[in-house]
Parts: C-alpha cells; sequence; structure tokens
C-alpha cells in the first residue's frame, strides 16, 4: 500500500470516499476502503458529508448522496 510507506509513523491519512451504484444497488467501497487501511492505520474519526451529485450517465438518478472523510493515524514503522 503506497500510502502506508510514504506516511511516518504517528502521521495522518485522510481518505475521501464515497459507496457506489451498480445493477441498482449500493456496493459498500467505504466500508472495504476503510477495512483495508486498517491494516497500517487506526481510524480515528469518519465525517459524512452530502453532497449534491452531477445526476448525468445512466446511472444520474442512482447515486449515494453522501462523501465519506476517513481520517487515519499511521500505526508502526513498515518492515522492510
Amino acid at each position: 500500500m503506497e500510502v502506508a510507506r510514504v506516511t511516518k509513523p504517528g502521521g495522518v491519512f485522510l481518505l475521501n470516499i464515497s459507496d457506489c451504484i451498480r445493477n441498482r444497488l449500493v456496493v459498500p467501497v467505504v466500508d472495504r476502503h476503510a477495512n483495508i487501511c486498517q491494516t497500517y492505520f487506526s481510524l480515528e474519526d469518519t465525517h459524512e458529508i452530502k453532497t449534491p451529485r452531477m445526476g448525468y450517465g445512466a446511472n444520474g438518478k442512482a447515486r449515494v448522496d453522501t462523501e465519506v472523510i476517513l481520517i487515519f493515524r499511521r500505526k508502526h514503522a513498515l518492515s522492510e
């Protein structure tokens, strides 16, 4: 994970992400990415932000209405 390589132990990493729609169902990519990041980072806080979406394209009306900002802190040094 490149972000872990370039972040010092104790450093902060912000991830701005949102779930998406596939076949008219919400795909929970926020949870998936949060779990992956917790290998190297501790999740310190989350913020959900209501966002107006563009509304264009085939799924224009089928969009989630929030983005999530995940705030992580790097746990420890990587082993070489």
